[in-house]
């Protein structure tokens, strides 16, 4: 190496010993020389320095990349000595456990056992004798061989651990032969798990065995030469399984049932069909409800709906993959566009056919997670969408071509709804927060141009704290808007005319306008609000200076009567409680020469149809029922949300033992009862807060309810309420009438109740980590209550004779308890247990449908059919599966059905099998009819 105080030496030479420098330093004319050596040197140094350099750093690459992958392949050796002392150690576990296993079984059966007994060289035979009953281990008469004839007996043992009256054995083989049998082994499985051979094993550190029960099988070497011949003995040792891996309990095969461990699976021999959707979307502001020819189309969770108003009878449309959160109808009534929901990608609007549910485009690739509003053109060439995140994005779409015609951005505020001018195709309007845009729209060559305006204001009108959420045009020059406010804001050329301010309290929810094509304005206008009131301006004069006592106006509350709808059904869902209102949250009108109807959708999440022919008399008629999107107490108040879409959910199905009655809870903090072969609701029950699980007793007269624990309810805070039912005789509830509280449960939400099919006790657990037992016939008192869990107990199910429960919690932990609440702490002695019904998502019987790459949360519910032999399961990824049953196999094939929209949380069969319920957080009921294969 190199230094400067070397490079300069040769430049500066310097006597140390001299008191003066040398003089030739100081000889100007070898100076230039001097100074030019000096550079070349530092430059060739120089060189040598960044050679050396990058030889240096290219042989520290080479032995770092050297060391890295020494380092990896002793990773990968380190691995593969842990995994093989891993499987060593599970080895040796097995063996020494089934040793210690096969030695308490024999202890067990001892007086079923003979003992064999080496016979000596003189004697070529072995005497018998039968053992007594152990009286301790190591220490037994019944272990103790008997003396061979004419043998001398040896003398006792003392030595310490060892008993005092077994003889030692000489050698191994003599050990073995010593060593007592059974003369009737077992030679069947199902015989040898009769036999006691049988224990709980834990393999490894919480390890499952491959999936599979691990057999061992000892097999006993013979006497020596003279002994008399006895059977070969084989004891089967049954390992516990912990599948999925994160299950923190053992779950063990039936008896008799082992060898279908890890077969392949089968697709069950039957397949659900869509019958009925009670329920709809209600959220957002956009219409979502609409006349197409001769029936009504909306929309629930991810599935498009059409009903017929005559019959009631529904049909589906499956072209979505998430939830439809908006639709336009066609000019031409017969071809709808609907949109859905993007979290993980672009959303896609289908435009399909009402009649046929045929898709006759799919568009997408534009927007961004969601599309608002939509709206077809005049002559229904072009679809105008409104959709994106922080700026909100217009594009038209030539639909079907699929191509984007034109697209701009209209605002970075939420956009509600939008309409063309059916007097100028030219001109469109946008709603919104804070907004109201014109949209100018001219043709350019084969293109399409827009030219966006704001709405013109006046001083004492500001737009800043409203959201404008429908509009309507009357004429060509004339725009009317609605507010959330309750006004109607009428435009005259894009600038604001006049308002009024209090057109519907509580909130303008829908205009609409009868046009005619052969005619220069419309004929009349109806509004909608949350008021519960409909006005309708028919006289078209009035149409250009709107007043509240020129409208014809009628309560939708007051057209409830006895012969559409009972007053139980209709109490608490259709209108308020305090203000006896019913809040309209979109409207459509449908004007012939023969009549005139409004169907409107209600946030009860209810769909009715109203005939105005007769202004003076009008009818109703519900076509479609639900539970109420908001809680009585928020819309009491006509408190309003963007966010009531996600305020319903129904968290439980349960059915009726006897009747083909479903009964049904959720957010609303309502029972419902359902007649499901009408499609109707029959009864509606409040209960003192939000409602979380259910069940009937074994005749269907008593009815337990599980509530919601937290500041749900002043009422009650959690805990579960019981009632007592009546019916008529098809099996209608009349009446509710309860019976008590479950006051232990009270400040704790209560997941799932369950009665014993004996209908001696009802059980109750949930987030207080136990199950309670509560005696039915001393008045619901608590007879019994579990410990062991570490988390909220989540599912629960009796045994067939109501001795033993099965409980699933969050955890996740699969444990038994019997009827008095102690645990059960060897499972393995109960796995031939018959269960009167299977809800728990954990168990032998149900390992198939879990796979490696799901947690605890991805299953929700599940249900065995009353036959036995299929069964139901509601995921968090908004389906419902169907598997043959039982799955004693990873991942059992199955049929997968989509509509819900929202993770499914219930789900139900039938008492005749022939029918499948499931509910999610979408806020719809489904109902499937189950068809069997021939």
């Amino acid at each position: 190496s190199y230094s400067f105080c070397t490079l300069l030496a040769p430049a500066m030479p310097y006597d140390v010993d001299a008191a003066e420098p040398h003089p030739e330093v100081y000889r100007t004319d070898d100076v230039g020389e001097e100074v030019g050596d000096v550079y070349a040197l530092f430059e060739s140094l120089n060189g040598e320095l960044l050679r050396q350099k990058i030889m240096f750093e290219s042989e520290l690459r080479r032995q770092r990349e050297a060391m890295g992958a020494r380092i990896t392949k002793l990773e990968g050796e380190l691995e593969q000595r842990e995994a093989d002392c891993k499987s060593l150690q599970n080895s040796v576990t097995i063996l020494g456990r089934s040793l210690d296993a096969i030695t308490e079984a024999l202890e067990r059966v001892a007086p079923n056992l003979s003992t064999v007994t080496a016979p000596t060289p003189a004697s070529n035979t072995a005497s018998v004798k039968r053992g007594r009953s152990p009286a301790s281990r190591g220490n037994s008469p019944s272990m103790r061989p008997s003396s061979p004839r004419g043998a001398q007996p040896q003398p006792r043992s003392s030595t310490k651990g060892r008993s005092s009256s077994v003889p030692r054995p000489s050698s191994p083989e003599s050990r073995r032969s010593r060593t007592p049998v059974r003369k009737d082994a077992p030679t069947t499985a199902a015989d040898r798990m009769g036999s006691g051979f049988t224990r709980h094993l834990k393999i490894g550190n919480n390890k499952k065995v491959n999936g599979a029960v691990p057999v061992i099988t000892t097999k006993r070497a013979p006497a020596h030469k003279g002994a008399t011949a006895v059977k070969e003995v084989t004891a089967d040792y049954i390992a516990g399984i912990r599948y999925p891996s994160f299950l923190q309990s053992s779950i063990f095969p039936p008896e008799g049932m082992e060898e279908l461990q890890g077969r392949p699976s089968q697709l069950p021999n039957a397949k659900l069909e869509l019958q009925h959707i009670y329920g709809c979307s209600v959220g957002g502001y956009n219409d979502n409800v609409c006349y197409s020819d001769n029936k009504v189309v909306t929309y629930g969770a991810s599935v498009g709906l059409t009903i017929d108003p005559e019959s009631k009878k529904q049909d589906f449309c499956f072209h979505h993959s998430s939830e439809v959160v908006s639709m336009a109808m066609h000019p031409s009534l017969k071809i709808v566009a609907t949109a859905q929901q993007g979290f993980r990608g672009d959303p896609s609007i289908s435009v399909w056919d009402v009649g046929s549910k045929q898709c006759r485009a799919t568009l997408k690739d534009f927007h961004e997670e969601n599309v608002s509003c939509m709206a077809f053109s005049v002559d229904g060439m072009y679809l105008a969408t409104v959709g994106g995140t922080q700026h909100l994005t217009l594009a038209i779409y030539k639909w079907e071509s699929k191509e984007v015609a034109a697209h701009c951005r209209v605002s970075s505020d939420a956009v509600y709804g939008m309409a063309y001018n059916p007097f100028n195709p030219r001109v469109m309007v946008i709603v919104g927060k804070r907004l109201v845009k014109f949209v100018e729209i001219n043709r350019v060559s084969t293109k399409l141009s827009l030219k966006v305006r704001s709405g013109a204001t006046v001083k004492d009108y500001n737009l800043a704290d409203q959201r404008v959420v429908c509009a309507a045009f009357t004429n060509a020059d004339t725009t009317l808007t609605g507010t959330d406010s309750g006004a109607i804001l009428i435009w005259k050329n894009e600038a604001l005319s006049y308002h009024i301010p209090s057109a519907h309290a509580g909130g303008v929810s829908s205009i609409k306008a009868i046009v005619n094509r052969s005619d220069s304005a419309a004929t009349a206008l109806y509004s909608c609000g949350r008021d519960g009131l409909v006005r309708c301006w028919t006289d078209s004069s009035t149409l250009d200076s709107l007043a509240i006592d020129d409208a014809v106006s009628f309560d939708i509350a007051s057209l409830v009567t006895d012969s559409n709808v009972s007053e139980q059904c209709m109490s608490e869902t259709l209108r308020l409680v305090t203000t006896g209102k019913s809040p309209v949250r979109s409207m459509d009108v449908r004007a012939t020469e023969e009549s005139t109807k409004l169907v409107c959708i209600l946030f009860s999440n209810q769909i009715i149809e109203i005939d105005i022919t007769k202004l003076e008399c009008p009818t109703l008629e519900i076509l479609l029922q639900g539970h109420s999107a908001l809680p009585t107490s928020s819309l009491q108040t006509n408190e309003h949300s963007e966010d009531v879409a996600f305020f319903n959910v129904v968290n439980k199905v349960a059915t009726h033992p006897r009747h083909p009655i479903l009964a049904t809870t959720g957010s609303d903090s309502t029972v419902r009862f359902w007649d499901t072969v009408n499609n109707e609701q029959c009864y509606v029950l409040q209960i003192p807060g939000k409602g979380l699980s259910l069940d009937f007793s074994v005749d269907g007269n008593i009815l337990a309810v599980g509530l919601e624990g937290g500041n749900n309810s002043k009422a009650m805070k959690g805990g579960g309420v019981v009632f007592s039912l009546s019916s008529t005789a098809a099996g209608k509830v009349t009446a509710c009438k309860m019976i008590c509280k479950l006051e232990e449960s009270v400040g704790e939400s209560v997941f799932c109740v369950r009665f014993d099919p004996l209908s001696k006790r009802l059980a109750a657990g949930g987030g207080h980590n136990r199950v309670d037992i509560y005696d039915m016939a001393q008045g619901y008192k608590r007879v019994g209550a579990t410990k062991g869990h570490n988390s909220e107990v989540l599912h629960m199910d009796w045994s067939a004779d109501g001795s033993v429960i099965q409980t699933d919690d969050g955890t996740p932990e699969h444990l038994y308890f019997a009827k008095d609440g102690s645990r059960v702490t060897r499972p393995i002695q109960i796995r031939s247990q018959a269960w009167g019904r299977w809800t728990c998502a954990y168990g032998w019987h149900v390992q198939g449908i879990w796979d490696e790459q799901m947690t605890p949360s991805s299953v929700n519910a599940v249900d065995r059919c009353p036959e036995g032999d299929l069964c139901v399961v509601g995921d968090s990824t908004s389906n419902v599966n169907l598997y043959a049953f039982p799955l004693p196999v990873q991942q059992a094939s199955h049929k997968k059905y989509r509509g819900h929209s929202q993770p499914v949380v219930s789900v139900a069969f039938s008492p005749s099998s022939s029918t499948v319920f499931s509910s999610g957080a979408d806020g719809c009921i489904f109902q499937w009819t189950l068809v069997r294969s021939v």
